[in-house]
């Protein structure tokens, strides 16, 4: 019991250290959100939308980011269910021409997305084209990666920001995270710092579980050990997973269907097995 005490005390204050580090990262970092009103046309491909920008036709609507497709979005087409696609439009203008900028999602939109800065395509995630193109022969058109993606403005100082979302089977969808913008540099040290603080934290779960796996081995009785290592594991899952997905960087091929799965793993497993392990290191006593 006082191992596990002095492993969670531990565990604890390094997360504090942690948090407390990336809190002062992120205040010395220049960096802006592109958080608020964006066009959005629901179920125009990019290529649709720059035409209708070259022709002066309003946008569907106007949409928050962050935000979800709800009722009012869908009943724009007079559907009742999220599973289609659209495209969110914002220009940016006083840029540096001759500077490099970038974008940050830490929770990319589900399920697939695509992201263009003045009409070019610089960041793709899963397919998002298989359904504007109705095609079913893709298996697997689904994923959920952190967007880090750099551009250059034109030489007016100005960038044209277009991010396609298709929804393939979520209830919901759209730009549901922050959008981080800033020059190239600082992006990619905040991108590389949320990477790394979310690296250690996997690294020190696994560890305590592991560690707890041989504290079981050794004295199988002690089955507490067993429930604590399984909740440093799915913790770590939960980390690799939820908001910025650690884990699509270990391995690309990660569908969003297994990555939301494993994202609210925790959700019913965790209660369980901390209800256990309590009941293991205080157990009722009955007096008959």
């Amino acid at each position: 019991m006082k191992s596990i005490f002095k492993k969670s005390t531990f565990l604890i204050v390094f997360l504090f250290f942690q948090t407390f580090i990336l809190s002062a990262q992120g205040i010395n970092l220049n960096y802006e959100k592109l958080d608020g009103q964006w066009e959005f046309y629901l179920e125009k491909n990019p290529r649709q939308v720059f035409d209708s920008v070259a022709a002066n036709i309003k946008p569907d609507t106007m949409q928050n980011v962050p935000g979800f497709w709800n009722n009012d979005i869908i009943a724009l087409k007079g559907q009742n269910k999220p599973e289609t696609y659209g495209c969110y439009r914002k220009v940016i203008k006083d840029l540096k021409p001759q500077e490099s900028y970038a974008i940050l999602m830490k929770d990319a939109p589900g399920t697939s997305c695509a992201v263009y800065a003045n009409q070019k395509l610089i960041f793709k995630n899963g397919d998002p084209f298989a359904m504007i193109n109705k095609d079913d022969s893709v298996r697997h058109p689904s994923k959920i990666k952190p967007i880090y993606c750099r551009f250059s403005p034109d030489k007016n100082g100005e960038v044209e920001l277009v991010i396609l979302v298709s929804n393939y089977f979520y209830r919901k969808s759209g730009l549901w995270d922050s959008i981080y913008f800033g020059t190239q540099k600082n992006i990619f040290k905040l991108n590389t710092f949320i990477l790394s603080f979310n690296t250690i934290i996997m690294g020190v779960l696994v560890f305590i579980g592991l560690l707890n796996i041989f504290q079981f081995l050794i004295n199988i009785k002690r089955k507490e050990y067993l429930y604590l290592s399984i909740i440093s594991f799915i913790c770590a899952l939960r980390i690799s997973t939820a908001s910025y997905a650690t884990l699509a960087y270990l391995f690309p091929i990660l569908i969003a269907e297994a990555k939301i799965k494993i994202e609210f793993l925790m959700l019913w497993a965790v209660p369980v097995c901390i209800l256990r392990m309590i009941t293991l290191i205080y157990p009722v006593k009955t007096d008959y």
